[in-house]
């Protein structure tokens, strides 16, 4: 189970006779993302339950579990957010195990933190350590911590072994437990190392693998089951340039960018058809221009050449990153299967510069250094401050993951620019980056509010309209984020109200409505009163709260107003009631009106009353008639500056 670190590395535009000018400003929303490794991020290393990642300053952050001091940082407390480990700032490569983290150093030097039963801090100890030790090697140039035992390469192609050896996987010829480094048997010229569960793995400069440890699943990739104490070689392999270990199974790259696997295969591990184990090495299909690997307890992750990550194995917490999100990217979205045998795309991971896999968690980097993680966060290993879990990729390694990268920017563009009555005519709106996947997408709105295209994946978006005789018509881009139970629009309004009858006369009102704050109306009605209240119980979601009485009863609901996005939506208030009667493209669901009748006892005291709701997209309303009097409520989200296109017909 060896974890390596790896480096990684709105506008307008106003067409008319003549073109206009492209701008671009981005803009960093409300709530926006803050931490350390918002961005900026150069490496991650994937342990069991924790993580650790190095900053473009040297400086190296950790996360996640620390319950056996693992982090290096202190009381053994679990940290949600990255903290600053000074003691690995400055390193050139740190691995993470199960319980135990390694670091190798610019002059050669090797230190450790974490569980120690088994000797594989390597201090000449058993004692656990929650502060980083010394090894005593000077002289390495990578290292590998695997579930309880170390590998360190040395400059000179040889390599060094420590901790549980019970199965072998030092490599020494023994079954004897080492708390100090011991060379392991007869490796030379050795360029690259993994430590696995309970097996390990080389690569020596002519291109072959050779492992040691535990095969009971073939693991050691020799077409036995046979476990050795001394290093063997894979069978078929002579051009691999990297490798890596799970549980119980092996993975290599190939220097043509293909992908090898061998050993257990229980949850398709080895990215083959069926489930049965290999004991030499076989191609995982569909595979080409790999640059990268990564091997999780029962999972792996690869990169491809255009930046693409590709999952396959067991899924059990959502690890293979192909759930869909929720209107909340933080809440967990059930894995959509238990596993799979062949690679599936994590499309909320491209533009990807490399991944990393820990036991059930998943990671990547992409351009600007946003590190990105999927799958279990019990202990926090996602680094955003929470321990939700997540089936889809989240940004890790800052304290709110629902924000996506910022700054955003939006162009939105025609073609052809000028067009004559009746021509047709293509709007694209172009984002600066991928709105993949759900809850962010791209949307064009004509002039009305109809909504022409939306698209949730991808930086570009595109609608054909027909171009009309009139001197100036717009239309709007957008990116936001949709409501999970209604997209495409972003705001939709409840089509539940609560309305309570019944005796009480002024004093009836509806449940919690009573704590609203912001009154908007509080006036005679007819014969009757009208209260309006508005409350915001989170960002997302607003409340307005009604009640029309006489002198004797009265009735009272809450109708809710969602609109989920990057930035917080603005609230404002008008009489214009009668608006939601003739308002064209609604999209808000349930009947119209939502709630209407009179209240009163006699027919000389009725108060007449109507409630209905509006949404196109990016606004929403309620309105609220008592009697003469009317008021609206209008809720509207504009995540981003909306890109907006005007005079297309050139008239």
């Amino acid at each position: 189970m060896r974890r390596r670190l790896r480096r990684l590395g709105a506008s307008t535009l106003v067409l008319g006779a003549s073109l206009g000018t492209i701008s671009t400003v981005g803009i960093e929303g409300a709530g926006a993302a803050t931490g350390a490794l918002c961005s900026g991020t150069t490496a991650i290393a994937a342990g069991q339950q924790a993580a650790f990642a190095q900053r473009s300053d040297h400086s190296a952050w950790g996360f996640g579990s620390n319950a056996r001091g693992q982090l290096g940082a202190g009381p053994t407390v679990d940290r949600l957010s990255p903290v600053a480990v000074s003691d690995l700032a400055n390193a050139i490569g740190i691995s993470m195990g199960y319980l135990h983290t390694l670091a190798v150093f610019p002059d050669g030097t090797v230190k450790a933190t974490g569980y120690n039963a088994y000797g594989e801090i390597g201090n000449g100890t058993t004692t656990d350590s929650h502060a980083v030790v010394s090894t005593g090697i000077t002289t390495a140039s990578a290292v590998s911590a695997g579930g309880y035992h170390s590998l360190a390469l040395d400059r000179d192609g040889t390599v060094w072994a420590w901790g549980r050896n019970l199965e072998g996987q030092l490599g020494d010829g023994t079954t004897t437990n080492r708390s100090a480094p011991v060379h392991v048997s007869g490796l030379t010229g050795v360029t690259a190392v993994a430590a696995a569960w309970d097996h390990s793995l080389a690569i020596r400069s002519d291109g072959t693998v050779w492992t040691w440890g535990l095969n009971t699943d073939g693991e050691l990739g020799n077409g036995t089951k046979v476990s050795s104490s001394v290093p063997v070689q894979v069978s078929g392999i002579t051009n691999a340039v990297a490798v890596d270990g799970g549980t119980n199974y092996s993975i290599a790259l190939l220097a043509d960018g293909t992908v090898r696997t061998w050993g257990g295969n229980s949850t398709g591990q080895l990215g083959v058809p069926g489930n049965g184990g290999k004991t030499t090495p076989v191609a995982v299909s569909g595979l080409a221009n790999v640059t990268h690997i990564a091997a999780g307890s029962f999972h792996n992750l690869v990169t491809t050449a255009d930046g693409r990550v590709w999952s396959w194995g067991s899924n059990t917490s959502g690890q293979l990153g192909v759930g869909s999100a929720t209107s909340d990217a933080t809440s967990q979205a059930t894995p959509p299967i238990p596993s799979s045998n062949r690679p599936l795309e994590v499309t909320g991971a491209s533009g990807a510069t490399n991944v990393a896999a820990g036991g059930t968690t998943s990671y990547a980097l992409r351009g600007g250094g946003t590190l990105w993680a999927w799958g279990n966060n019990s202990d926090g290993q996602h680094g955003n401050g929470k321990t939700t879990p997540s089936s889809f990729p989240v940004q890790g390694g800052c304290t709110d993951s629902r924000v996506a990268p910022v700054p955003w920017s939006l162009v939105l563009v025609a073609d052809p620019p000028v067009a004559s009555p009746g021509g047709t005519v293509t709007l694209t709106a172009v984002a600066n980056q991928d709105v993949g996947p759900t809850p962010y997408a791209i949307e064009l709105f004509d002039q009305t509010g109809l909504l022409l295209g939306s698209c949730s994946t991808g930086t570009s978006c595109s609608a054909t309209v027909t171009s009309a005789t009139q001197a100036s018509r717009t239309y709007t881009a957008y990116v936001a984020s949709p409501s999970a139970t209604a997209p495409p629009p972003f705001v939709q309004a409840s089509a539940q109200t609560t309305a309570t009858w019944g005796p009480g006369g002024p004093s009836q009102y509806s449940g919690s409505c009573t704590a609203a704050t912001q009154t908007v109306a509080d006036q005679d009605a007819g014969s009757g009163h009208l209260l309006v209240k508005v409350q915001q119980p989170s960002a997302d979601e607003t409340w307005v709260c009604f009640r029309v009485n006489d002198s004797s009863k009265s009735v009272g609901g809450r109708v809710s107003l969602v609109a989920p996005s990057i930035t917080a939506p603005t609230v404002t208030v008008d009489d214009n009631a009668a608006a939601c009667a003739t308002a064209p493209g609604n999209t808000a669901p349930g009947p119209h009106p939502l709630q209407s009748g009179t209240v009163g006892d006699s027919s000389s005291t009725q108060v007449p009353y109507l409630v209905d709701t509006y949404s196109n997209g990016m606004q929403a309303w309620t309105c609220v008639t008592a009697g003469d009097v009317h008021k609206r409520v209008v809720v509207s989200v504009t995540s981003v500056p909306p890109a907006a296109l005007a005079n297309l017909d050139g008239t």
